[in-house]
């Protein structure tokens, strides 16, 4: 299933009432709501549920917003996520960063151990 464009849906003109439902139906789902839509590299549990306090925080807003058919907070609540799921993936990539850096150290220092029997 493709990810569902929330902010499309959010910034459509005229919405449904089956519309409405569908997203609300969405957004009570951790796999389908906006958190879930963010990159798949952010830590989650089984359920989908971000492991970040902060996210899944966010992510109840996003439902409830979403639920009382409330676009211009579900819109705020929707750029905080994307902005702290930013935050996220930037310290995943750093932490990744280091984590390779190191390894290739290791990975030099033996190249050069057994470039000394060559």
């Amino acid at each position: 299933m493709p990810p569902f464009d929330w902010n499309e849906f959010l910034n459509s003109k005229r919405i449904s009432q089956s519309d409405w439902q569908y997203a609300k139906d969405l957004a009570e789902d951790w796999v389908t709501c906006a958190c879930g839509n963010q990159c798949e590299i952010i830590p989650r549990y089984d359920n989908g549920e971000p492991k970040d306090n902060i996210l899944y925080e966010l992510g109840i807003i996003f439902s409830k917003r979403i639920k009382d058919k409330n676009k211009s907070l579900a819109k705020k609540c929707l750029a905080e996520i994307e902005e702290r799921s930013a935050i996220l993936i930037q310290e995943i990539i750093k932490n990744k960063l280091k984590e390779l850096k190191s390894a290739k150290k290791e990975i030099d220092v033996e190249i050069n151990k057994w470039n000394n029997y060559l």
